[in-house]
């Protein structure tokens, strides 16, 4: 896992690589500044999907936490570009990216971060994943702060084999989202995802486009956790793990154990959709 530091120069933003070197994006949540942050993922090595709504999302979530910041589009673009580059290598393999805007010592400042996307097995899309839910939710749901990353580290341990996901519950039982993910459930041919108290991801945003396109009827209400044993079918979506199926939550049997016929028509649409939008640097 490699940082760099996105510095102002005189042709644009210069790219200073950060000495101190660690295992994971996680990790590096622990040296970074205090900040707002997006994940974005590459394609065919050099290619991004939503770069501009990436940048919105991290202008957006500064201001949230109190820190306006108006990023340098072109320069970010520029820089993103040229690390992108360096790093395919040989085997031109994948990229996870995170994007940190410093809104504590140095506000503005702009970090980029860079680590091989752990890309799941092909079996975990054809046989779906377990999940497990958990009562917390974010301070500020709008707002991806960097600050969630370090204190949900007991959190994330959880997840491990053919746990993929811990699954945030409201107080009132409300499933809300994942950690790194948003949930959807289908219920009687419907799709459901909740719309208030969560942070609402670019890939979810694509999935009910598709979903409205394909003609799936949508609801964006929260499903209970004593609910859960009654859905036909489940998934979560992120950048990195796209449609997920999700067969098991809290150790029941989701439908019939297997992948359902609308998530499938779902993941197909939004790989397909990905391919149009990607944006090659």
């Amino acid at each position: 896992m490699i940082s760099w530091r996105l510095l102002p120069g005189p042709e644009g933003l210069v790219a200073t690589r950060h000495p101190e070197e660690v295992a994971t994006l996680a990790e590096a949540a622990f040296f970074l500044p205090h900040g707002a942050y997006t994940t974005l993922r590459t394609y065919g090595a050099t290619g991004v999907l939503l770069l501009d709504q990436h940048m919105d999302r991290l202008e957006e979530s500064a201001g949230l936490m109190g820190c306006s910041v108006q990023l340098d589009r072109a320069g970010v673009r520029r820089a993103l570009g040229g690390i992108v580059h360096s790093q395919r290598g040989e085997t031109e393999r994948e990229n996870r990216l995170r994007l940190t805007v410093d809104c504590s010592a140095h506000p503005g400042e702009l970090w980029l971060s860079m680590e091989p996307l752990p890309l799941l097995a092909p079996d975990l899309y054809e046989q779906g994943v377990a999940v497990v839910t958990q009562t917390m939710q974010r301070a500020n749901p709008r707002a991806k702060d960097n600050a969630f990353l370090t204190t949900t580290k007991a959190e994330r341990a959880r997840i491990s084999g053919r746990i993929n996901e811990v699954l945030m519950v409201g107080t009132e039982g409300e499933v809300l989202e994942g950690l790194s993910s948003n949930f959807f459930g289908i219920r009687a041919g419907t799709l459901y995802t909740a719309e208030e108290g969560i942070l609402p991801g670019l890939t979810r945003s694509l999935i009910l486009e598709e979903a409205a396109q394909g003609g799936i009827p949508v609801r964006l209400e929260s499903l209970q956790v004593g609910a859960l044993s009654g859905l036909d079918e489940a998934f979560i979506s992120s950048s990195s793990r796209a449609v997920l199926p999700v067969v098991e939550m809290d150790g029941q049997v989701v439908g019939n154990g297997q992948p359902g016929s609308i998530t499938r028509e779902i993941s197909r649409r939004y790989d397909a959709r990905v391919q149009q939008e990607i944006e090659w640097l």
